[in-house]
C-alpha cells in the first residue's frame, strides 16, 4: 500500500474548539508532516491526539492521517483494515464538522487516492477534488509555508486523480502564484 499521506496543510482552521493556539496547530501540522518521513511515529502521534478532549475538525483529520499511517506499517492485515476504517471515520467526521476547510478536504482526498479502490473507502475522491479545484482562488495560500503549498500542488499533479486539463490549471495557478 502506497501512502505519502500529507500533512501539514492549509490555512486558518477552527482552533477554538480544541483549546489549542495557532502555534500548537502548527506544531501538530509539523508532526503530521514528519509521518511522511517515519510512519513508525504514527502510534505515538495517534496516542497524543487521543488525549485531546474536544479536538477541532483539523486535529480530528490529523488523527485520521495518523491512523492511515498505522495501517501502512502494520503487518497484520486485520489491523490494517481496522485502522483504515478508523482513518476514514475520523476524516469523514472532520469534514462534517468543517466541510469548507480545504485542508481537511485535501487530507481526505489524499488518503482516498492512495488506498486501493477495491476496499470501497475511496468514495469522496471526485467530491473533494472538485471542492479543492473550485476553491483554489478563494483560499489565502499565503497563510502557508511555500514548501507546504508546493507539496499540495505536486501531490495534486503527480499523485492526485486529476485530468490533464486539471493538471494544467494547477500548474498555471502554481506558477503565477508562487
Amino acid at each position: 500500500m502506497r501512502f505519502i499521506i500529507l500533512t501539514f496543510f492549509v490555512g486558518v482552521t477552527s482552533i477554538a474548539k480544541s483549546n489549542i493556539s495557532g502555534l500548537d496547530l502548527k506544531s501538530y501540522r509539523q508532526e503530521v508532516f514528519e509521518l511522511n518521513k517515519d510512519s513508525q511515529k504514527a502510534w505515538e502521534f495517534y496516542a497524543k491526539l487521543n488525549t485531546l478532549d474536544k479536538p477541532s475538525a483539523t486535529l480530528l483529520a490529523y488523527k485520521g492521517i495518523a491512523a492511515a499511517h498505522i495501517a501502512k506499517v502494520s503487518s497484520n492485515p486485520f489491523k490494517k483494515l481496522s485502522m483504515l476504517r478508523k482513518a476514514k471515520m475520523y476524516l469523514e467526521e472532520a469534514v462534517v464538522m468543517d466541510h469548507k476547510n480545504i485542508e481537511i478536504r485535501f487530507l481526505r482526498y489524499a488518503m482516498q487516492v492512495q488506498i486501493p479502490k477495491i476496499l470501497g473507502m475511496s468514495t469522496n475522491i471526485q467530491e473533494d477534488k472538485n471542492y479543492i479545484l473550485t476553491n483554489y482562488y478563494a483560499f489565502d495560500w499565503s497563510s502557508l509555508d511555500k514548501e507546504v503549498c508546493r507539496y499540495i500542488f505536486n501531490f495534486m499533479i503527480e499523485e492526485g486523480d486529476c485530468s490533464y486539463s486539471e493538471k494544467l490549471f494547477l500548474m498555471e495557478y502554481f506558477h503565477t502564484s508562487f
